[in-house]
């Protein structure tokens, strides 16, 4: 979990909210806020948080509600009529609806109600994809977890309610962030002949997980002193591969982040090389402000990314490059703004015991993939 370090006390206590010093200038009214502690969340923890009520006016037969909801929703549109949905899958993570406390009469006063819960550990991460396959389809794809508080009177809703979206990331956050991948290949000639062979090794070298916004660092460590030809070019490639799985069959929309050709030369025999020709750090930008199309693998959604190196050679009638790539996983993008929490400067709250609630558990959506290799 992700929590804020501004020294400002206020801001450590609520991280994702900033307090307004005016408030007993505004509008004199009942209300209710929502306070995370920490930014994010990985599937597995314990997110905690705490509601604020600042109650003005008495309000008869009251009640507490909080919900927290995930879901999984897929939608494809038809390639013609693009307004027109050809399928929609939906499906729920979890769901909390609790009361967490009832009164007569709820009197004028301030009160907070801490809570927690367990995010499952089969939560997938946080994601926001739009896009197009091959074939012209437009496809959409969400998971999202929204937490609300409502007060309710006579077990009516009443206008003081709150609701924020929760950012989590999946287990796979919680593996190592560096990998690597070596291959040794055969470098054909023509007529069938080899000119030797090649070892290439494909480091990731992250020191956390990349996320939607930041960047992937790669090495490339070639060694061409068993190849009897030279190396002359290498592109690298970094590109999103989503696969949408419907009861109407599958719909893929693979993207190029970044794709960087690059000279460098390596003699035949020989594993000498300028080590800065073959690093690299690529931001993963190329989508709009409001996708977050992060690293998950569940039975409606597939995404996932890959690093891979095309090494070309100095040589007649073979224009086929070796290839080597590998996946890294990427965290959904944090957003890190504040909420404006309107309370008043004689704040001096009734606190409640913490509330611990269990999420009704659904069925499996997150198959965690690790060390996987293509």
């Amino acid at each position: 979990m992700e929590k804020h370090t501004n020294q400002n006390s206020e801001q450590i206590k609520y991280p994702t909210s900033h307090f307004d010093n005016d408030y007993l200038s505004g509008p004199i009214k009942n209300y209710i806020f929502i306070v995370l502690d920490c930014y994010s969340y990985v599937s597995g923890e314990n997110a905690t948080g705490e509601v604020c009520l600042n109650i003005i006016k008495n309000v008869p037969l009251a009640s507490l509600k909080i919900v927290v909801k995930s879901v999984e929703t897929v939608i494809v549109y038809d390639k013609v009529i693009k307004v027109a949905p050809l399928v929609e899958e939906r499906s729920e993570v979890f769901n909390i609806e609790e009361i967490l406390q009832t009164w007569d009469a709820l009197q004028p006063g301030h009160y907070i109600f801490p809570f927690s819960f367990k995010v499952p550990f089969y939560a997938p991460a946080t994601l926001n994809f739009s896009g197009e396959d091959s074939s012209g389809h437009y496809l959409k794809a969400e998971i999202f977890y929204h937490i609300s508080a409502k007060l309710l009177s006579n077990h009516k809703e009443t206008s003081q309610v709150h609701s924020r979206i929760i950012t989590i990331k999946n287990r796979d956050s919680l593996s190592k962030p560096t990998s690597s991948m070596e291959i040794s290949s055969i470098v054909p000639s023509c007529c069938f002949t080899s000119r030797g062979t090649t070892k290439l090794h494909l480091h990731i070298k992250n020191s956390e997980h990349s996320s939607i916004n930041s960047e992937v660092k790669f090495n490339l460590e070639p060694d061409n002193s068993l190849c009897q030809v030279p190396v002359n070019h290498v592109t690298a490639l970094v590109f999103s591969d989503i696969t949408l799985s419907t009861r109407k069959g599958n719909f893929h929309s693979a993207k190029i982040i970044s794709k960087i050709e690059r000279a460098a030369w390596i003699n035949s025999h020989s594993n000498r090389v300028y080590e800065k020709d073959f690093d690299y750090a690529v931001e993963l930008k190329g989508f709009s402000e409001e996708l977050n199309p992060s690293s998950n693998l569940t039975p409606l959604i597939s995404c996932r990314y890959f690093v891979e190196m095309r090494v070309f050679y100095d040589v007649v009638f073979n224009r086929r490059p070796v290839v080597v790539r590998i996946p890294f996983h990427v965290n959904p993008h944090v957003f890190y703004g504040k909420e404006e929490v309107l309370l008043p400067l004689d704040w001096d709250p009734l606190e409640a015991p913490i509330c611990y609630f269990a999420p009704e558990m659904k069925n499996m959506l997150y198959v965690e993939e690790r060390d996987s290799v293509v």
